[in-house]
């Protein structure tokens, strides 16, 4: 973690030295932003078992405008599930089995193309990409009232494909509002899944700024 914020705080810096070098007036390449992001991934575990689970993260990223209408960014996002509350159900008190994500470390790489070729307030992208997670996943049995819970902590690294839109709407000469809505599907496959496919899906909000 403590790397990850290095790695992110020097691309960052690299951003920001390179922008002032960009003569007056032409169109800014570098940019930067952060952004919320509500999140909804198979996540796979021990001997290829996966457990779908939500989440909720928080992260900033930096790109570079390939082209006119393509570019490409990185980014790093943190953060968690939300713990499910414990109520037990039935005549006999039963206490449903649960799976969340105790923490979530993000890394995207993403590719923007801008379908829009005209200077306008408001763009809409299409968005393709990787990412990797790093995560801490907690399984709570289902029990009795009566019978002992048992809690199981696994850690687990997955890959995603991404694919999605992207839309901004223009608030300064630099300053955007922008929005993504993602489609992820685990490059792996669950062994207790009977499909071919492993999907989710993310909704993110967030600030664009356009480095000088």
């Amino acid at each position: 973690m403590p790397g990850a914020g290095i790695a992110l705080s020097l691309m960052l810096t690299s951003f920001i030295t390179h922008a002032q070098d960009v003569a007056p007036g032409a169109t800014p390449k570098w940019y930067v932003g952060g952004q919320v992001s509500a999140n909804h991934q198979v996540y796979i575990v021990g001997q290829g078992m996966g457990f779908g689970a939500p989440t909720t993260t928080v992260g900033g990223y930096g790109g570079y405008q390939l082209s006119p209408q393509l570019a490409v960014q990185a980014g790093l996002s943190y953060g968690r599930g939300s713990t499910p509350a414990e109520a037990p159900s039935g005549q006999f008190n039963y206490y449903p089995q649960a799976e969340y994500v105790t923490s979530l470390l993000t890394l995207p790489v993403l590719l923007r193309w801008d379908y829009v070729t005209q200077p306008r307030r408001f763009r809409l992208e299409g968005l393709a990409g990787l990412h990797v997670s790093y995560f801490n996943l907690r399984q709570r049995s289902g029990h009795l009232q009566t019978e002992p819970r048992f809690v199981t902590d696994s850690r687990g690294v997955n890959g995603y494909l991404d694919l999605g839109l992207g839309g901004r709407v223009q608030l300064g000469s630099r300053l955007e509002v922008a929005a993504d809505l993602l489609l992820n599907v685990n490059l792996q496959h669950p062994s207790n899944f009977y499909f071919p496919l492993a999907p989710g899906g993310s909704a993110a909000l967030g600030l664009h700024y356009r480095l000088q």
